[in-house]
């Protein structure tokens, strides 16, 4: 798993991906959570792993976005799915 690691941020961990990671990470995570799902938590979990992220923030992050994103489309579904039936004519 270090291998990753490395392979992604560098030996030194002295990469842009590595200096943005703690700055726009939950944010990543909170869009990527709202658009995917869990998916993307095992990506999470790894860079919480690795030192990268605060497991506690990420969690948070992935509520919010999955949450968000549920809801979203719950709703658009609803709308179109009334829609439809309307048409129909049932």
């Amino acid at each position: 798993m270090h291998e990753v690691v490395l392979a992604v941020f560098g030996p030194n961990g002295d990469s842009l991906f590595a200096r943005l990671l703690p700055q726009y990470g939950y944010f990543a995570v909170l869009l990527a959570a709202f658009w995917e799902g869990e998916a993307v938590l095992i990506a999470a979990g790894t860079l919480c792993g690795a030192g990268y992220l605060d497991w506690r923030l990420t969690i948070l992050a992935a509520a919010i976005g999955g949450a968000a994103g549920d809801q979203i489309y719950f709703y658009a579904a609803h709308q179109r799915a009334a829609r439809l039936v309307q048409k129909s004519k049932r």
